[in-house]
């Protein structure tokens, strides 16, 4: 899945659309809320409710939110930016399963066959340098996490992303939050955003990536007109 990074690169790429188009004049405090919508299906504890997967999902090892099951929950109104935010976090998730992630990594049987199964996974081949790694080291910070810490601070810089600025915003009392969620959410920004490793990438190209998020921002602003 995308980190927080991404998705917030992507977050203000959509309010620079949503700004320089007639659609809608977002406040700061709106602006804040759709951030926030964007952060909320990465804290909670159960990836498999926040993210909307059904019970099918949990045998692969790529899995889909179903955009269905969160809209039946949480319709999405133009007028609320946080399930805005929130339904744009699981937009960009399927966007980036579908149109991203295959072009550079294949999950491989014992047999190097491909597959989407998590019992039959023993191999990834990343595209990037021809090469095969075993399955268990690629969700790691070897790899897959690893090159998700080194984007932090290209992307931080890139898209101007002032993490602490965020997180203190969130103290605003026109944002409705609890007390323990708030600090979740604070604690987890600051403590993923802040981090930042130097290295070359494994998996991803930075050039790459920049454009993943200028395409997905631009698919989830034409989807809401």
């Amino acid at each position: 899945m995308p980190g927080f990074a991404i998705h917030l690169s992507v977050a203000k790429e959509v309010i620079r659309l949503i700004a320089e188009s007639e659609l809608d004049q977002w406040t700061d405090t709106e602006i804040e809320e759709f951030y926030i919508g964007n952060l909320l299906p990465d804290i909670k504890k159960s990836k498999k409710l926040s993210h909307f997967w059904g019970g099918i999902q949990m045998r692969y090892i790529i899995r889909m939110p179903n955009l269905d099951k969160f809209f039946s929950s949480y319709p999405v109104k133009f007028s609320n930016k946080r399930n805005l935010g929130y339904y744009c976090h699981l937009y960009v998730d399927k966007f980036y399963y579908n149109k991203f992630l295959p072009e550079r990594v294949c999950f491989w049987d014992e047999n190097e066959n491909p597959t989407n199964l998590l019992r039959k996974v023993e191999y990834v081949y990343l595209y990037k340098d021809s090469k095969k790694i075993p399955y268990k080291e690629y969700w790691t910070d070897k790899y897959y996490y690893g090159d998700f810490d080194k984007l932090n601070a290209t992307l931080q810089d890139k898209y101007e992303i002032n993490v602490n600025k965020i997180a203190d915003e969130m103290g605003n009392d026109e944002i409705k939050m609890n007390l323990g969620q708030r600090k979740l959410l604070q604690n987890k920004l600051r403590k993923y955003l802040n981090k930042n490793r130097a290295g070359s990438l494994t998996i991803f190209r930075e050039n790459d990536i920049e454009t993943f998020i200028f395409n997905a921002a631009q698919h989830f602003f034409q989807s809401l007109q």
